[in-house]
């Protein structure tokens, strides 16, 4: 179908005027209304066109289009919807194949590190003087100290009884009695930075600095927030608190993760270095 290539026939009305565009060699026939062409007849009813697009009014442009072998708009929005959808189940699909990659990273970490000690890659670090033979390899930001502190509480109370001495008005008699106790409640202390060494954790902030050497760690217990140290020659424990804000970058299954350094991780992490 050419450009220009359809006679025109205009027949008068009282209203307004109607127009038939035809080809006298195939029988192809058009109706226009307003901007949009119906398509009336065609010789060949076997046609491709004619058999999925007769009656329909469609635009100049979509017409020639459709008999170079494309489609309508409509068609078209279709196919880009169901693209779209398509793509969008993909990239679903794809984005959670990677966070399950995570997860599975994520869970085996901690068993990753004692058996490839390359994942604990050594660092540069400007916050301590690293001693001979040390190696740094975490240097975390903003993680919070928590040390127990101890805190008292009182009730009290009166004995004796009371005497009216006027309407409203009543004496207690009797002494005042009270107890008093304490105990331990998990206290922010500062805010700072951990670094981790081949040979130590050490914290230093504004308020408190601590050094804890691998021989002085008795004990390791991980929270799902924050990781307690049991020092020897020290009553109470430390706590560390949002070194889950720092992550890892490594490859698992040849794909680079970036894990959260939670309690369990950091755990395995002092482990293997200690052993090493």
């Amino acid at each position: 179908m050419k450009k220009k290539s359809l006679n025109q026939y205009k027949k008068n009305g009282l209203i307004k005027n109607s127009y038939t565009y035809y080809c006298p060699d195939c029988g192809l026939k058009f109706s226009k209304n307003m901007h949009a062409y119906n398509l009336k007849d065609i010789e060949n009813k076997d046609n491709a066109v004619w058999l999925k697009y007769n009656n329909q009014s469609l635009t100049k442009d979509e017409w020639y289009r459709i008999f170079k072998g494309g489609i309508s708009d409509k068609e078209q929005k279709v196919l880009d919807k169901e693209a779209a959808k398509k793509l969008k189940l993909k990239r679903e699909g794809e984005e959670k194949v990677r966070k399950e990659k995570i997860k599975q990273a994520t869970n085996v970490l901690p068993m990753l590190i004692p058996k490839h000690p390359e994942l604990l890659k050594p660092i540069t670090t400007s916050s301590i003087i690293l001693k001979r033979g040390e190696i740094a390899y975490l240097d975390l930001d903003n993680v919070i100290l928590l040390e127990p502190r101890a805190v008292r509480t009182s009730t009290g109370g009166y004995g004796g009884g009371s005497v009216r001495v006027a309407k409203g008005v009543n004496i207690r008699l009797g002494g005042a009695q009270g107890q008093s106790s304490s105990r331990d409640v998990l206290t922010q202390i500062d805010s700072g930075k951990l670094i981790l060494t081949n040979k130590r954790i050490v914290y230093t902030g504004k308020l408190k600095s601590s050094n804890i050497p691998f021989s002085k760690i008795m004990n390791l217990t991980t929270y799902s927030d924050a990781l307690k140290v049991q020092i020897e020659s020290r009553a109470k424990p430390q706590y560390f608190k949002d070194t889950d804000k720092s992550v890892k970058s490594f490859k698992y299954t040849n794909e680079l993760v970036n894990v959260k350094l939670t309690s369990s991780i950091l755990k395995a992490m002092i482990l293997t270095l200690m052993e090493n």
